[in-house]
């Protein structure tokens, strides 16, 4: 049976490795950088079994995001979403007030939910830009606050006119007691 040292170090050895098919000479990070602390402390404990110093094997660098889908895919879904939802909720918000055949409660609560939909789309641009920008906002302090203050109302009232649009046929077919 092997001794606990020589698993500890042998698992160290696992994780940090040798080159792993690279030529001699060619240094590669590890697998699980921030696992080895816990074969050291298993090694070297303290008093009550911690270790001295940071926890991290190296030295936290400058945090720069840079993931692909959050940088280029939500802008182009944000491009579609408001190429095809900004006319189509004008020709829509067109119809309903044009129509007399909706009935006028729903009527009321669908142009009010076009009109939260339009919202949300005219905040879209800005968040586009924000995107490509690399998720920086390079406009105003306001104009953050305005778009953000613009997305979640748009949002939050869409979610409140749906909920508003369910349940009205099933009052419709309630007969009213004379």
């Amino acid at each position: 049976m092997a001794s606990p040292q020589g698993s500890a170090s042998s698992a160290q050895q696992l994780l940090q490795g040798p080159a792993r098919g690279c030529p001699v000479g060619v240094s590669v990070p590890p697998l699980f950088p921030r696992v080895v602390p816990l074969f050291q402390s298993l090694q070297e404990p303290g008093m009550n079994g911690s270790v001295p110093g940071p926890l991290l094997v190296e030295p936290p660098g400058e945090c720069v995001p840079n993931n692909p889908v959050q940088f280029i895919l939500v802008p182009i879904i944000y491009c579609l979403v408001l190429c095809v939802g900004l006319p189509g909720n004008l020709v829509a918000l067109l119809v309903f007030l044009q129509s007399g055949k909706v009935r006028k409660a729903i009527r009321i609560y669908l142009i009010n939910l076009t009109l939260a939909d339009i919202l949300f789309n005219l905040t879209l641009p800005l968040w586009i830009h924000y995107y490509l920008s690399g998720g920086d906002w390079l406009l105003s302090e306001v104009a953050c606050r305005l778009a953000g203050a613009a997305y979640y109302l748009a949002t939050y009232s869409a979610i409140t006119f749906m909920a508003l649009i369910m349940p009205q046929p099933r009052w419709d077919a309630v007969p009213v007691a004379r």
